[in-house]
Order: C-alpha cells, then sequence, then structure tokens
C-alpha cells in the first residue's frame, strides 16, 4: 500500500504540473520516489479503443488508476 500510494503521489505532482511529455516524466517521478523503472501509458478515461496491452506482468508490478478524465496503467519493468 505504501508503494501504491508513492506511485500515485509522485503521477499526481506531474499530472498537476503538466509536465510534458506526462508519461516520461510520471515514470522518472515514480523512479525517483522509489527506485526501479517504470511504464506509464495514459489514455482517456472510458476510451479503451486503442491496440494496447501488457502481457506476462505479475500483478505486484502493475497498477491502474484514474485522476480526473485520464487512466494511468503503470508497470514495473526492472
Amino acid at each position: 500500500m505504501v508503494e501504491y500510494n508513492n506511485i500515485v503521489g509522485a503521477v499526481k505532482q506531474i499530472y498537476m504540473a503538466n509536465t510534458q511529455p506526462m508519461a516520461t516524466a510520471a515514470a522518472e517521478g515514480i523512479k525517483r520516489a522509489i527506485g526501479g523503472d517504470w511504464f506509464v501509458f495514459i489514455s482517456d478515461l472510458g476510451i479503451e479503443d486503442f491496440d494496447f496491452s501488457l502481457t506476462k506482468v505479475k500483478g505486484g508490478d502493475f497498477i491502474a488508476f484514474s485522476l480526473d478524465s485520464k487512466k494511468f496503467q503503470v508497470c514495473r519493468i526492472r
């Protein structure tokens, strides 16, 4: 739960600052907060019309959450 809160907090800071490119900045923010390498995929909430999926991901290495109208899918890659 602590790691989850750190990830959401790091992403929220980037989102509120509107730092671009947001996915890259979010991955770097998470790395600064808890270490490791991260992949962040951002889409509009409710829009699933894209050709993207993560396979072979363990449950503990992936989280998804939303902020305002954006969905964030975050995966540990190392």
